[in-house]
C-alpha cells in the first residue's frame, strides 16, 4: 500500500494551488479594469464626438448667418444708392464662406478635447493631424488646383488648415467635399465593395450583378481607369462646407429659378418686406430712397451668395419611416424644417485602447465614435397681405440670417458618405487607387490602409476561388435572406464621389 503523503508535500501542493488561484484572481482584476476602463473611454469618446459635430455644425450656422447679413448690407447699400461700389462687401463674403467653416473645424477639437481625460489625450492618433498638415501645405506652398475664390484665398486656407493641425487633432470632417472629385461611378469607388470582401460577403457579388468578377478577374488592369475629376467652385471650404454659390445675376431672376411654392410675385413681395424692413429700420436707409431705388435692387446685376439649389432643394423632406429623424411614422414634420439637404457636419473620432491584462486580444484596440449634426432655422417673412410667415432658411434662395441652433441627427441621413466604416476612405480614394490602377498591388502593399488590405486580399486567387465556390453551390439562398453569404457580414451603399 502507498502510504500517504507527508504533510510537506501537501503543503507543496497547497502553494502552487493558491498561486494558481492568485493569478487567475489577478487576471479576473485586471480584465474587469480594463473592461471598466475601455467602456469609461468610450463615453467620453461619444460625448467628444458628439460635442464636437454640434460645435462644427454651429459654425456652419453662424457661417450662413454672416453671409447672409452681409447680402443684407448689400441690399441697404443698393437701396440707398445703386452706383454705390459693393465689391468689398461681397469679397468679404467670399472671405467667410471659405474660412468660417475651419473655426467650425478647430471649435470641434476643443469641444472634444474638453470631454477627453488625461489618459485619453495620451492616446490620440497623430493620423488626422498629418493628414490635414500634408492638406495645408499644398494649399501654402503650391496654391490649389482650382481657382482662388479671391487673391490670396489659398495662403489664408492653408495658413487656418495648419493652424488646426498644429493645435492638435482628435476629430476628423468625415464629409469633406473636396475642389477635384471624381465625377462619375466605379466599383472601387464603392465601399461597400471592400466590406464585402473583408466580410467575404459573396452574397453581394451577386445581388449586384458582380457574381462573374470572382471567376473573371485577372489582374489590375481588368478594373479599367477611374473616373475623371470635376471641380466645384471655390466659394465653400472643403471642411463642413456649406453648399453656397456666389452668383452674378439679378435678384428677379434668381427668384423665379428658385421658387417653388407659391407665385414669383408673392415670393418677390415677401423678400422685398424683407430687404426694406431691415434697411429702413436697422440699416437707417430712408423710406422713400429705398423705395425709390427698389427697382434697382430687383433688376440690376449683382453678386449674391445664395444656397446652391440641388443641395438645398426644398422639395426633398425628411424621410418619416420608423426610427429616422426627425419624426417617427405618424408624426408630423413643421414646414420651416422639412427640408433633408443642405450643410450639415459628419465627423469621425478615435483613440488608442490600452490594456493591462496580459496574453489576452481584446476587439478594442481603438475606441472611436461617428456622430453628425446639422444647424437648424427658419425666417419670419411678411407677404403681400401683411401677415407673417415663418418659412425654411432657404425659401428665397437668397442667403439670408435665419439659422438659431444645431442639432445631432442620425449618420445613416447625413452627408457621411455611404458605407464607410473605417478611416483612410479619402486618402484611399485619392492617393491610393490611382497608384493601384496604374502599378497594381505592389504599389500600396504595406500602406496601413484598411482599403488597401481589402485589396491585397482580393488578390488572393484562392480567395475568389472560394468565393465562387460559394455562389456555385448557395447563390439561390442570397435571393431568399440578403444578410446571408458566405461568412456572413454585410456591405453598404455605395459612397458618394466627394
Amino acid at each position: 500500500m502507498k502510504p500517504p503523503p507527508k504533510a510537506a508535500d501537501r503543503s507543496g501542493q497547497a502553494i502552487i494551488l493558491l498561486l494558481v488561484v492568485m493569478v487567475v484572481a489577478l487576471l479576473a482584476v485586471l480584465w474587469n479594469y480594463d473592461l471598466h476602463a475601455i467602456v469609461s473611454s468610450k463615453v467620453r469618446v461619444g460625448n467628444a464626438g458628439d460635442a464636437a459635430a454640434l460645435a462644427a455644425a454651429r459654425w456652419q450656422g453662424i457661417t450662413m448667418n454672416m453671409v447672409g447679413e452681409l447680402n443684407l448690407v448689400q441690399a441697404a447699400m443698393i437701396l440707398e444708392n445703386p452706383g454705390a461700389g459693393i465689391d468689398e462687401v461681397s469679397e468679404l463674403r467670399d472671405r467667410i464662406a471659405l474660412t468660417g467653416p475651419l473655426m467650425g473645424y478647430l471649435a470641434a477639437q476643443s469641444a472634444a478635447y474638453l470631454n477627453l481625460s488625461a489618459s485619453d489625450e495620451r492616446r490620440i492618433s497623430s493620423y488626422y493631424g498629418s493628414r490635414l498638415a500634408q492638406r495645408a501645405t499644398l494649399y501654402m506652398t503650391q496654391g490649389g488646383a482650382v481657382p482662388e475664390p479671391y487673391e490670396g484665398a489659398w495662403l489664408d486656407y492653408g495658413t487656418l488648415l495648419m493652424d488646426i493641425a498644429d493645435a492638435g487633432m482628435v476629430v476628423e470632417c468625415a464629409n469633406p467635399k473636396w475642389f477635384l472629385f471624381y465625377d462619375g461611378s466605379h466599383i472601387l469607388l464603392d465601399a461597400s465593395f471592400y466590406n464585402a470582401v473583408a466580410a467575404r460577403y459573396w452574397c453581394w457579388f451577386e445581388l449586384r450583378g458582380q457574381g462573374p468578377l470572382l471567376d473573371g478577374y485577372d489582374g489590375y488592369t481588368f478594373w479599367g481607369p477611374l473616373p475623371s475629376f470635376s471641380q466645384r467652385p471655390s466659394v465653400n471650404s472643403e471642411f463642413f462646407g456649406t453648399d453656397l454659390e456666389r452668383l452674378e445675376s439679378s435678384l428677379d431672376v434668381e427668384l423665379a429659378n428658385w421658387s417653388t411654392s407659391g407665385s414669383n410675385a408673392e415670393t418677390t413681395i415677401s423678400l422685398w418686406n424683407t430687404l426694406y424692413e431691415d434697411a429702413v429700420q436697422n440699416k437707417n436707409i430712408g423710406r422713400f430712397t429705398a423705395e425709390i431705388n427698389a427697382p434697382f435692387l430687383f433688376t440690376g446685376t449683382y453678386q449674391w451668395h445664395f444656397y446652391e439649389a440641388q443641395s438645398w432643394r426644398m422639395d426633398n423632406p425628411w424621410p418619416t419611416y420608423d426610427d429616422d429623424f426627425p419624426f417617427r411614422e405618424g408624426w408630423s414634420v413643421r414646414p420651416e424644417f422639412n427640408y433633408k439637404g443642405g450643410a450639415d457636419a459628419a465627423i469621425s473620432t478615435f483613440i488608442e485602447a490600452e490594456h493591462l491584462t496580459p496574453g489576452i486580444h481584446m476587439d478594442a484596440d481603438s475606441i472611436s465614435w461617428k456622430a453628425a449634426a446639422k444647424p437648424f432655422g427658419f425666417l419670419s417673412v411678411t407677404n403681400g397681405t401683411g401677415n407673417e410667415e415663418v418659412r425654411m432658411p432657404q425659401y428665397f434662395g437668397l442667403v439670408l440670417p435665419a439659422f438659431h441652433q444645431a442639432r445631432l441627427i442620425p449618420n445613416d441621413i447625413s452627408s457621411r458618405p455611404v458605407g464607410v466604416s473605417e478611416p483612410n476612405w479619402d486618402e484611399h480614394i485619392y492617393e491610393h487607387l490611382p497608384l493601384y490602377i496604374a502599378s497594381g498591388i505592389d504599389a500600396i502593399r504595406g500602406s496601413g490602409c484598411w482599403y488597401c488590405r481589402q485589396l491585397v486580399q482580393w488578390e488572393d486567387p484562392e480567395f475568389r476561388a472560394a468565393g465562387a465556390a460559394w455562389l456555385d453551390a448557395h447563390s439561390g439562398d442570397c435571393y431568399r435572406s440578403s444578410g446571408g453569404g458566405g461568412g456572413g457580414g454585410g456591405g453598404g451603399g455605395a459612397s458618394d464621389r466627394r
